[in-house]
């Protein structure tokens, strides 16, 4: 898989996620650690933010390995809401071949 198509927090670079308000994407509890939150509408803060994370390297690695942790833990959460959902269907199935050969 091309990096480019690979989650953002699975890439070598980390990504800088915006701060939680309105038409904004991220919150501390979603980031879980792994983005800068910056305020989209606040230049300094935004400057403040790349400076931070350029100035770096221990603090790319960081968030970068946080966000590797963030990625596989959704990952997980989404596999586990396929299983239910799957076994919500079979058991709705089941219930509806039970009750029309029972009737």
């Amino acid at each position: 898989m091309s990096s480019r198509h690979k989650p953002a927090a699975l890439r070598e670079q980390p990504t800088m996620k915006r701060s939680a308000g309105p038409h904004t994407c991220a919150s501390p509890e979603l980031a879980g650690g792994a983005a800068r939150l910056i305020d989209p509408y606040n230049v300094d803060n935004i400057a403040e933010a790349l400076l931070e994370i350029s100035g770096s390297s221990e603090r790319r690695k960081e968030k970068r390995e946080l966000g590797q942790v963030r990625a596989r833990a959704f990952d997980g959460l989404k596999r586990r809401a396929h299983q239910q959902l799957l076994q919500n269907q079979l058991n709705l199935k089941l219930k509806t071949i039970t009750t029309q050969h029972y009737n």
